[in-house]
Formats: structure tokens, sequence, C-alpha cells
């Protein structure tokens, strides 16, 4: 499948890529290794945490998980298209740690706007490993499914 509108193939990469990625994430709460579910996290960012699991909740927090999936993999695509195709799994990695886990996680999180903020080690760790996969996926989609670079096969 060739995919030639880089807007399209980023977000559509993206909302792929974060199957795996959540099903990571049920498994390291339902195994105890980490706190939260990661839609949870997202709609902290607009409702009180007993709010996060109740089906209204759990709505928006995917919703606003899927929208930004979608952003980071608009990124991604433009990215893979600017620099080239190799090293794919690197760039994609990189665009989704230092965007969604740095500066998402990191820093904005930290400035105290969600009311749901992970500070223990396993869900940090489990929401860098559950970025790491959806970059690398990510990149790897947006790579294969991408119109051929010119003189490459």
């Amino acid at each position: 499948m060739i995919i030639r509108d880089r807007f399209a193939l980023g977000a559509l990469a993206a909302q792929i890529a974060t199957i795996p990625q959540l099903l990571l994430n049920v498994c390291a709460v339902q195994l105890g290794f980490t706190k939260y579910y990661s839609f949870q996290i997202s709609g902290s960012i607009y409702l009180f945490k007993k709010l996060t699991l109740t089906p209204g909740g759990i709505l928006l927090g995917i919703l606003t998980w899927i929208l930004m999936a979608a952003i980071l993999g608009i990124i991604t695509s433009y990215i893979i298209f600017w620099t080239g195709k190799d090293f794919w799994w690197l760039k994609g990695a990189i665009v989704s740690n230092a965007i969604m886990y740095t500066m998402v996680y990191g820093f904005i999180f930290a400035m105290g706007g969600p009311k749901i903020i992970p500070w223990d080690l396993g869900t940090n760790l489990s929401l860098f490993f559950d970025n790491l996969v959806f970059g690398i996926l990510t990149g790897y989609l947006v790579a294969h499914w991408s119109v051929p670079e010119p003189n490459k096969p």
C-alpha cells in the first residue's frame, strides 16, 4: 500500500501504531507495573482524576490520545520525507519520545495542568517504552507506505 498524501500517511500510521502502544499500557497496568492507563493520563488534562475512568472520561481520554498520536505521526511523516527513509526507526523513536515523552509528559505535565501527574518510576518507564514502540512502529509504517524515493529501490 502506498499513500501519497504525507499528512494522511502520518495520521493513519500513527493510528495503527497506537494499537500495540495501548495494549502494552493495559498489560503494564494489569501487571501492576504502572498505576495509570495512557488514556487516563490524557483525559486528566480536562477532567478530575475520579472522572478519568468513567465511560465519558475514557472516551475523552482516548480521543485526546488519538489526536496527539495523529500529530506525532504527521510530524514523523514530514521528518522522514525531508530527511529520507534511512534510519526510519530512529527518526520515529526520537520524534515520539522528544515531543510526547519529554516535552508533554516531562515539561507540560510538570507545570501542573493535568490532574494525574505520574511521579513513580514504573509509570514513567512504561510511558517511555510505550512511546518508543509507538515511534518505531509509526516510523516503519510511514517509511513503508510512502512513495518510493527517487533512485532507490
